[in-house]
């Protein structure tokens, strides 16, 4: 998935996944919404910049924060204990 014109992402986090997987960003500052469809608290973390949470939504809230990234690839992933470990993460290219 692109983000659109504002370099937004929007990423539905569920029991125990995000959707997409994968996203494309420009440079700069990248705008995530998260959209908390699950019964539990998730949150998305960037690994590659000292594991900074970029967003976190209760059990069926939306929420949205910004990171400016350089170009590269970066690893999100929520921290919420036990869900990394179950799959919970996925992939960002910046470029």
């Amino acid at each position: 998935m692109e983000a659109d014109a504002d370099n937004a992402v929007v990423i539905e986090a569920g029991d125990i996944y995000y959707e997409p997987e994968a996203v494309a960003a420009a440079t700069g500052p990248i705008r995530f919404t998260l959209e908390n469809v699950g019964v539990v608290e998730h949150d998305l973390v960037v690994e590659e910049v000292g594991d900074v949470e970029v967003v976190h939504a209760e059990a069926g809230e939306t929420a949205s924060g910004t990171i400016e990234l350089e170009p590269g690839t970066y690893t999100f992933y929520c921290s919420i204990e036990g869900h990394r470990t179950a799959g919970q993460g996925g992939r960002l290219e910046v470029g």
